[in-house]
């Protein structure tokens, strides 16, 4: 799941490509999943579902909320990050999410059409320049879920930490960053609300071998959920935040049903009446697919 490829295109569903008079481009492709992406049973089933998962990870950041202020009392320190105006973990700390967060978030780009059509914009040259740094976030993905699927241990974990380190040193701006202000705020990731220090913000910023030091607390359940709005997943997903949703949004359905569990969320999406009648106007021909 961590190599990312070409949007799907029409005529791909079936291994042939379309007729060259048929032929449409990604961006053509992205509009078109957007079209359909709550279409349908399967996708008004998967809107209701994204739409209570935005209403869960808001509950989940009032509860990792109270965690902080808690830890925070406990030791009699204060939590530097409060206000808002601070951003400098949204430019450099490597943004997980799981599956499930990742189609919430998708479905809030798409019920803010601003916010949709920014990040669309700004996603090439964030994904190029992220690219030009090679790529780190596989690796970061790749180690989290070998370990959420394996289980932890010292050496797993250290390398887990290593590789969170070279991806921090880069300085990958989240490009859901607008100014110093989370254009997402209100359904980011429980990674993102989890960051927070008690020590100065000025240290926040390394400075020669000194890296910043932050706390994350955390919810097991949701790093742990196999729930969705098709089946269930085999196993919990963590993915890079942005590349997902973007995926998401481009890919539809065909880059979801390659998630262990969810074989087959393709066929029974893109089958239905309802899509398949705006895919064939939107295509031309009955050879099109999402």
């Amino acid at each position: 799941m961590n190599t990312e490829t070409n949007a799907a295109g029409a005529g791909d569903q079936t291994g042939s490509a379309p007729p060259e008079t048929n032929r449409v481009t990604e961006s053509d492709i992205l509009r078109l999943n957007r079209e359909i992406a709550y279409m349908g049973r399967v996708g008004r089933r998967r809107e209701e579902y994204c739409r209570e998962q935005v209403k869960y990870m808001q509950a989940c950041h009032r509860k990792i909320s109270q965690d902080q202020l808690a830890y925070a009392k406990a030791r009699g320190e204060n939590i530097s990050c409060r206000g808002g105006g601070c951003s400098f973990c949204c430019r450099a700390v490597y943004v997980g999410a799981t599956l499930q967060e990742c189609e919430a978030v998708a479905y809030y780009l798409a019920s803010h059409e601003l916010l949709l059509a920014r990040f669309l914009g700004n996603y090439p040259e964030w994904r190029e320049a992220v690219r030009r740094g090679g790529d780190q976030f596989q690796e970061c993905e790749r180690l989290f879920n070998e370990s959420l699927h394996s289980g932890g241990d010292k050496k797993k974990d250290m390398a887990f930490e290593e590789s969170l380190k070279r991806h921090n040193r880069q300085g990958t701006v989240c490009p859901f960053l607008d100014g110093d202000l989370c254009s997402i705020y209100e359904a980011r990731p429980s990674n993102c609300a989890g960051f927070f220090v008690t020590h100065p913000p000025e240290r926040c910023r390394p400075q020669g071998s000194n890296e910043p030091r932050f706390n994350l607390t955390a919810i097991n359940e949701v790093i742990t959920d196999i729930s969705f709005y098709y089946k269930k997943l085999e196993r919990p997903v963590t993915l890079y935040m942005p590349v997902a949703v973007y995926r998401i949004l481009s890919e539809g359905f065909l880059y979801l049903a390659r998630f262990p569990g969810l074989a087959g969320l393709d066929s029974a999406a893109l089958s239905d009446p309802e899509v398949r009648a705006v895919i064939q106007s939107w295509t031309g021909s009955s050879a099109g697919a999402a």
